[in-house]
């Protein structure tokens, strides 16, 4: 049998197998809730983030979602650009206003869309035509522009490539 003395040391060994045990299940307790704390630091400094800047974020998002045209097909979008693009040219003064679209193979799966503007008119007249454009359809972004002038008539000739940028809209892109 075992002396008292070989007792005594199989006790202290499981004493000690257990503190080092319970010792190791604490620190992996502690990593844990150290790892939770940073989490929960970190979530709050990003509520408190949102908070003091949610009216420049919401600004900013609604002018990310101005450089974009929704719509439901790309020929309904194009209908309705081309229409206002033609009513700001009759509202300046503008005449034989021509859009197209370039010749792509697949249009609906090419965006953004190079648009052709064609138009002859006052110089003045142009340049407030194309602010109006800028400030009404900001997802219409000036790619190429070329501005003649013709001395014996007074007026100016513009040819000028849009970039058109759209994006289908959920019904659409779902059916």
């Amino acid at each position: 049998m075992m002396s008292r003395l070989g007792k005594r040391w199989v006790a202290a060994g499981v004493i000690w197998g257990v503190v080092l045990a319970m010792t190791g299940w604490n620190i992996y307790l502690i990593s844990g809730i150290q790892y939770r704390r940073q989490e929960l630091a970190a979530i709050r400094m990003d509520q408190r983030y949102l908070k003091t800047n949610a009216a420049g974020i919401g600004q900013m998002l609604a002018q990310k979602s101005r450089l974009t045209h929704r719509v439901k097909s790309f020929g309904l979008g194009f209908l309705v650009v081309e229409n206002d693009l033609k009513r700001l040219s009759w509202d300046y003064g503008l005449s034989q206003m021509r859009v197209g679209v370039e010749a792509k193979n697949d249009l609906q799966n090419t965006r953004p869309v190079p648009v052709n503007v064609f138009t002859k008119g006052p110089v003045p007249a142009m340049v407030k035509w194309l602010t109006a454009v800028e400030e009404a359809h900001p997802y219409l972004q000036i790619e190429r522009m070329d501005i003649s002038y013709d001395d014996r008539n007074r007026m100016g000739q513009l040819q000028a490539t849009f970039t058109y940028r759209y994006s289908l809209s959920e019904l659409e892109r779902t059916g």
